[in-house]
């Protein structure tokens, strides 16, 4: 039903629409997605609320991997993904239908996996020519501490600063380890 009226020199449009349970019900069950879930990491935003109004409820078949309200626990280190199914109960009234997703957890990165990443994500930008002092991370973005050495202390120390040399360049070698739980992974930036 379309209800029309005129306010002044505005037109007012209402829109009601009365869809039948089954038909919302459908409508949601088609329309619900949880997007990409083949290499989980982060909880998952499950929908309480279809597009056309239904109710949904989760269940899932490892709550201690993924809860009903979207949590995720990923496995530890070395114990392999973790497939889960999740399972959309959608109600309207009287009508109800299911539908089910699958969705793989990564497990957990193991110690080194986690010192390699950010060892590969440290980035100083253009090395090409230093002329002032260099912001050294001291820290990975996945939480590994990283330990600077220098090939020249009396040009760039472990701690960034730079003394330029007078008269001719000098190329000098930082390197980078980054460690956690006890594994370290090596990178090299040449200056």
């Amino acid at each position: 039903e379309i209800t029309t009226r005129l306010v002044g020199s505005e037109m007012c449009i209402r829109d009601r629409f009365a869809i039948p349970d089954e038909e919302r019900v459908q409508r949601d069950a088609d329309t619900l997605s949880l997007g990409n879930t083949s290499a989980v990491t982060a909880d998952l935003a499950l929908p309480a609320k279809g597009s056309a109004g239904s109710e949904i409820t989760w269940t899932s078949d490892k709550p201690d991997v993924i809860a009903a309200d979207g949590t995720v626990t990923r496995p530890a280190a070395g114990l392999g993904d973790a497939e889960v199914i999740l399972t959309a109960t959608i109600r309207s009234g009287e009508a109800s239908q299911t539908k089910q997703f699958t969705v793989i957890v990564k497990q957990q990165l193991t110690a080194e996996e986690i010192a390699q990443a950010d060892a590969a994500g440290i980035d100083l930008g253009n090395l090409n020519a230093v002329t002032g002092n260099l912001a050294l991370p001291s820290k990975g973005t996945l939480g590994s501490e990283i330990i600077w050495s220098s090939s020249d202390e009396s040009v760039v120390a472990a701690d960034g600063t730079v003394k330029r040399p007078t008269g001719e360049e000098k190329e000098v070698t930082l390197t980078a380890v980054s460690y956690t739980h006890l594994r370290a992974h090596e990178t090299r930036s040449n200056l």
